[in-house]
Formats: C-alpha cells, sequence, structure tokens
C-alpha cells in the first residue's frame, strides 16, 4: 500500500474534507428526489421511475467511486478535490439545462417508451451524482496520516457522508410535500452548491502531498 508524507499544516488545517464529504451526501440526496417527481411525470409511471432512478444513481455511484479510488494512486492534491468539488457544482445545473431537452428527445408524450430511453433521459441527472460520488473517496486519501489512522477517517467520512442524506432526505422532501416545483429545489441546490464552492475557494488549501 502506497504511504504519503503530509505537512505539518496539512494536519492542523485539514479540515474541508470533512466539510464537502458532508456536502457529498447532502447533494446526492437532495438531487436524487426531485429527480424521481421530475422522471415520474416523464414516464407517468412510478414504478418505472423508482426502478429507473435506482439503476441510474447505482451506476452513477459505483463508477464514480471507482474513479475517485483511483484517483488516489496519484500525487494527492488539496486542489484536485476543489475541482472536483467544482465539476459537481457546475453538474448540479445539467438537469436543468438539458432535463426537459432529453425528456422530450427520448421520452416524447404519447409514445411507448423502452427502458434504454428512460436510462438515457436520465443522463443529466447520472453526471452530478457521478461526479459527487467522486468526492468521498479522495477526501479519505487526503484525511489519512497513517496506515493506523486509516481506519477512523474512514469511518468519519462514511458517517458525515451519511449525515448528509440524513438531513437532505427530510428537507428537500418537505419542500417538495409542501408544493415546491422540484425545478425550483433542483435550481436552490444549484445555488448552494456554487455557494458551497466558492467558501471552498475562500479557504487556503493545503500544499502538494507527496508520495515517499
Amino acid at each position: 500500500m502506497a504511504t504519503y508524507r503530509y505537512e505539518n499544516h496539512m494536519e492542523k488545517r485539514a479540515k474541508s474534507p470533512y466539510i464537502i464529504s458532508l456536502w457529498s451526501g447532502y447533494c446526492s440526496i437532495s438531487l436524487i428526489i426531485p429527480a424521481f417527481v421530475i422522471v415520474n411525470g416523464w414516464l407517468d409511471d412510478a414504478v418505472a421511475a423508482f426502478g429507473t432512478l435506482i439503476f441510474t444513481y447505482a451506476l452513477s455511484v459505483s463508477l464514480g467511486s471507482l474513479i475517485g479510488q483511483a484517483l488516489t494512486r496519484r500525487p494527492l492534491h488539496m486542489k484536485r478535490l476543489i475541482l472536483l468539488l467544482v465539476l459537481a457544482s457546475l453538474l448540479s445545473a445539467a438537469p436543468l439545462v438539458l432535463g426537459e431537452r432529453f425528456a422530450s428527445h427520448f421520452l416524447p408524450p404519447g409514445r411507448d417508451h423502452s427502458g434504454m430511453a428512460a436510462l438515457i433521459a436520465c443522463l443529466p441527472f447520472a453526471l452530478p451524482l457521478f461526479l459527487l460520488s467522486m468526492l468521498p473517496p479522495y477526501a479519505v486519501a487526503i484525511l489519512i496520516r497513517s496506515r493506523g489512522s486509516a481506519g477512523s477517517v474512514n469511518r468519519v467520512v462514511s458517517l458525515l457522508a451519511a449525515a448528509g442524506y440524513g438531513i437532505g432526505a427530510p428537507t428537500t422532501t418537505y419542500l417538495l410535500v409542501n408544493g415546491v416545483s422540484p425545478w425550483i429545489a433542483l435550481t436552490g441546490l444549484c445555488i448552494l452548491s456554487a455557494i458551497v464552492t466558492l467558501l471552498a475557494f475562500a479557504k487556503h488549501p493545503p500544499r502538494r502531498i507527496r508520495k515517499r
């Protein structure tokens, strides 16, 4: 297993990866809940919408986690984690920009829709989920200070990501139950993503962490 050399200031200042992991969980669930409402409207079939989104979510998160883990084999850099956050923030607007276009093209009203067409129409939701799932594995790699602390870091990051899910699910559901449009909920999520990204940029990232 590769070991990493951490700077002293890294030991004191590496708090952003924890916050980013929390945000990853919050943003993911806050994206998938409005997506269900939207896709259900496209397909007019709750079971088909649920199955399509579960498959989209599982595939996106699996691939994103694998790629995020693969990135940890290269020299670690806090700026790379911030860059992934920026890309995830930008792609969180994909459903707003591309969602209706994909739906009108692949799921035209008045026709029978194939499962493949439904999956392709969900691509705008898959893209941000893919990037968001890359964040926790890379955050873990940055936070690990020794092999002995790897387990505790993994547990904390996993708990934070789960806490993000726990916060995002009820708040997003509450908004939708109270009549807020799912498109407005996604717009609010994009604004929050931009704020989190700007705050991450405001902090001075640690220097590069090189393998020894």
